[in-house]
């Protein structure tokens, strides 16, 4: 299902960035992230340790908990 999502937003970098190479936009795509869960509260990595960016954005188990 994750398919057709991707292909949109690799179509849109494309096109705003026609100069990008597949790698830029694999980087582009895997270094987005988000400062908070979806519980609106800090990213937790293992359950007790803040995460930082190196933690998420191409993606990690992450355990976050109100």
């Amino acid at each position: 299902m994750s398919c057709a999502h991707v292909s949109a937003i690799v179509a849109t970098l494309k096109s705003r960035n026609p100069t990008w190479s597949p790698s830029a936009i694999r980087s582009a795509i895997m270094t987005i992230v988000f400062q908070q869960s979806n519980w609106n509260s800090p990213m937790i990595v293992y359950g007790q340790y803040l995460a930082t960016p190196y933690d998420f954005g191409a993606g990690v188990a992450t355990m976050s908990r109100p």
